[in-house]
């Protein structure tokens, strides 16, 4: 079994704390915060990975969905539905259907889940080329092609 998912589920939390962070700390002009700011994300951005990104991988490596696409649009629902209950699990007051603030969150919890995703797909599930293949074949005594 390749380590390729652990190291996946390792770094790509990362990718939407890194994005945020940035952005967040270029918009108030203090750079120097992007460390706290990473922290800060991580704190969610792990737990939900595992709570949520474990079982669905598991589940879609059983049943074979493991193609960009399908990852990218899973962790994309995914994250849309943990900004959408998130609020709700804080305690923030329900102000309707409607509410901005809650479709705004469940929104950019879904770009969150989508860029973390992409992340785990890139480092866990992306197809190698021939080269890095050839790289990690134990050796034999065998002439290389």
């Amino acid at each position: 079994m390749s380590n390729r998912p652990i190291l996946g589920f390792i770094i790509a939390p990362l990718a939407p704390c890194l994005v945020a962070s940035i952005a967040v700390c270029f918009s108030r002009g203090d750079l120097a915060a992007i460390p706290i700011a990473m922290f800060l994300y991580a704190l969610f951005a792990y737990p939900f990975s595992l709570v949520f990104g474990v079982p669905i991988y598991l589940l879609f490596s059983r049943l074979g969905y493991i193609s960009m696409w399908q990852v990218v649009v899973a962790g994309t629902i995914l994250g849309f539905i943990s900004g959408a209950t998130l609020p709700f699990i804080m305690g923030v007051e329900w102000k309707g259907a409607m509410d901005s603030d809650l479709i705004s969150t469940a929104l950019l919890f879904a770009i969150f889940g989508a860029i973390t995703a992409w992340a785990f797909w890139w480092v866990a599930l992306r197809p190698r080329t021939n080269n890095q293949l050839n790289q990690d074949a134990p050796k034999s005594g065998a002439p290389e092609l």
